[in-house]
C-alpha cells in the first residue's frame, strides 16, 4: 500500500514539474514576442515621426515658396527693385571685369531668410506687405503641433527672363518669369541629428510671372 502511494507521488511530482517547465518555457516565449512587439513598436513611432518632420519641413519650404511667389506677384515693381539692389551693390564693388562679367551673367536675384526665434521680417522693405504670419515673424508663437520644434526657411529669387508683354501698359512694359527656389528646415542639425530629436531638410522651386514692370523695348 505504501509502496503504492510512494509511486503515485513521484508521478505526481513529476506531472507537476514538467508543468512548470512548460509553464516557464511559455512565459519566456510570450515575453520574447512582447519585446519584439515593443521593439517594432518603437520602430513604428519613430519611422512615423520621422515622416512628420519631412511633411513639415516640405510644408513650409512649399509654403515659403508660394507665398513669396504670391507676393512677388503682387508687389512686382517692389520686388523686382530688390532683386536688382544686391547685383547693383556687388558690380560697384568688384574691380576685376571677368568678376563684373560673371555677375552680370548671374543676373538679378533677391535671397530671403527667415532664422528660428529672430522675430524679424522676411520682406521689411515691401510696403504691400502687411499685418503678421507666420512666414513673416517668428515670434513666440508655437507651430507644427506645439512640438517646439525650431523652424527656419530661406527663399531665392532668381534667374529673372523677359515674358510676355503686358496688355495696355506700352512697348517697354512686360511679365518677368523668375524661378523661386525655398529651403525649410524644421530641426537643429546640431542638436537632432542623434538620439530621439529630429531634423529634416528640404527643398522646392517653382517658376512664375511677376509684373508688368519696365523691361525696356520688346
Amino acid at each position: 500500500m505504501n509502496t503504492n502511494r510512494t509511486t503515485t507521488r513521484k508521478w505526481l511530482a513529476q506531472q507537476q514539474g514538467s508543468a512548470l517547465i512548460l509553464t516557464m518555457l511559455v512565459l519566456l516565449v510570450l515575453t520574447g514576442l512582447g519585446m519584439l512587439a515593443m521593439r517594432d513598436t518603437r520602430a513604428s513611432l519613430q519611422q512615423s515621426g520621422a515622416y512628420r518632420v519631412r511633411a513639415q519641413a516640405t510644408g513650409l519650404a512649399e509654403a515659403a515658396s508660394g507665398y513669396t511667389a504670391y507676393m512677388a506677384g503682387k508687389d512686382a515693381s517692389g520686388f523686382w527693385a530688390m532683386m536688382q539692389s544686391p547685383q547693383v551693390t556687388n558690380l560697384s564693388q568688384l574691380s576685376s571685369a571677368n568678376a563684373r562679367q560673371a555677375e552680370a551673367r548671374r543676373g538679378a536675384y533677391l535671397h530671403l531668410k527667415q532664422k528660428a526665434g529672430s522675430g524679424d521680417k522676411v520682406f521689411p522693405n515691401v510696403t504691400a506687405i502687411t499685418g503678421e504670419t507666420g512666414l513673416l515673424t517668428n515670434g513666440s508663437k508655437k507651430s507644427f503641433e506645439a512640438r517646439e520644434s525650431s523652424s527656419q526657411f530661406e527663399v531665392v529669387l532668381r534667374d529673372p527672363m523677359d515674358g510676355p508683354p503686358a496688355a495696355g501698359y506700352g512697348e517697354n512694359y512686360c511679365f518677368k518669369k523668375i524661378t523661386v527656389v525655398s529651403r525649410g528646415l524644421v530641426g537643429e542639425p546640431s542638436h537632432d541629428w542623434s538620439g530621439s530629436g529630429m531634423v529634416a531638410d528640404k527643398r522646392t522651386a517653382i517658376e512664375t510671372y511677376i509684373g508688368p514692370i519696365e523691361c525696356g523695348a520688346q
